[in-house]
């Protein structure tokens, strides 16, 4: 974990600004528009869009931040990096490198479907979202290699992402049940 902090460093305080800022100005957009965040929908409408953009905004940081290796590299034969890695790589690359391409689509997945409802939908947004990070990863120079199995692994961190928001939604349906809180 100490080494993804170091990897990321130069990240964070990017997306920490962008986080505040777009929260101030989401904010400021929805006071003066006479938005009143009064009841539990609409505070959880403005959560997940909030949410949604910024999961959207940390993908692209991570992905398109720049390595050290000098020239893009393209791997279109599925499962061979993760076999490659599963074999001969350490316990560490694997977390960086299997895990993390799934925990990194995670949010994704939930902040989308509490938005659009829709499993497979979010699925096929999910992966394309994903193709679309590889395939700049692979036009621009920023030494990074564009995997098939990246976005495999992309697409169960949104299924996963998916499957928490179904329970979540399920939740709230069973607090509403017993509890009878109003959503409007």
């Amino acid at each position: 974990m100490q080494i993804l902090l170091e990897a990321f460093k130069p990240i964070i305080p990017i997306f920490i600004i962008t986080l505040m800022v777009f929260l101030f100005v989401l904010m400021f957009i929805n006071y003066k528009i006479g938005y009143r965040l009064n009841n539990f929908k609409r505070i959880l409408l403005f959560v997940t869009y909030f949410g949604l953009i910024m999961t959207i905004v940390g993908i692209f940081l991570v992905t398109m931040m720049p390595t050290s290796i000098e020239n893009n590299s393209l791997n279109l034969k599925p499962f061979s990096t993760i076999q490659d890695l599963l074999n001969f790589a350490t316990r560490e690359a694997i977390f960086n490198n299997i895990i993390m391409n799934i925990v990194l689509f995670m949010p994704f997945g939930f902040f989308m479907y509490l938005a659009l409802r829709r499993e497979l939908l979010v699925s096929l947004i999910g992966m394309s979202l994903s193709v679309l990070v590889e395939t700049l990863q692979f036009i621009f120079p920023i030494g990074r290699t564009s995997n098939i199995d990246d976005v495999i692994l992309n697409v169960i961190g949104t299924i996963i992402g998916i499957i928490i928001g179904v329970i979540f939604l399920k939740i709230e349906q069973i607090y509403d049940l017993y509890f009878g809180r109003k959503s409007e």
